[in-house]
Parts: C-alpha cells; sequence; structure tokens
C-alpha cells in the first residue's frame, strides 16, 4: 500500500496487540478499543439509575457482541477473499470497526 492508505494502515497495526489466530488468520485488537471499553465501564460506573452491577453488564454485554458482529463481518471478508484466490494477512478490530 503506498502514500496515506499504507502510512495509516502501519500505524494501525503498531497500535494493536495479538489477540490469537481465528481459522489460521491472525486477530489482532487495537488498543484504542480498549481504551474506550474502559472508558464506557468508567461512565457506566459514574451513572446513576440502575445498579452498579447491571450497567456493568450492559456495557460488557454490548462491547461483546460489538466485536463478535465486526469479527464476523471480517471472516466473511476473509472466507470470500480465499474463495477468490486471496489470502487473508490478518484481522484488525477498532473503533471503526474491522480490517481484513
Amino acid at each position: 500500500m503506498q502514500g496515506l492508505g499504507g502510512t495509516g494502515a502501519q500505524q494501525s497495526k503498531d497500535c494493536a496487540f495479538d489477540a490469537g489466530s481465528l481459522l489460521g488468520a491472525p486477530l489482532k485488537i487495537s488498543w484504542f478499543l480498549v481504551i474506550f471499553f474502559v472508558y464506557q465501564l468508567i461512565d457506566a460506573v459514574n451513572a446513576k439509575g440502575l445498579p452498579v452491577w447491571v450497567r456493568v453488564v450492559t456495557v460488557t454485554g454490548n462491547e461483546f457482541l460489538l466485536l463478535l458482529t465486526v469479527l464476523c463481518h471480517e471472516m466473511g471478508h476473509g472466507t470470500m477473499a480465499r474463495r477468490r484466490g486471496g489470502d487473508i494477512a490478518e484481522v484488525l478490530l477498532w473503533p471503526f470497526g474491522g480490517i481484513c
């Protein structure tokens, strides 16, 4: 990749950690996604209304569903790439979705 796209892609990879592999494809998660999740947890703990445990479970469940949805979507891209003769270099999950 060249130009700004290549620079942005490299910066995204530099700010991510390895989270294992899925169907032979390396899985990375952006630190920004972790920071976003922690911010949401702090916000839920400081909110008023429902008990703290309900707010924490809700935030955790929502984050899990979001990551699972994005991961399924990106694996769909990867599956199609493999069927067309390509390969999956890695799957990156970050706050704006995913990159396969």
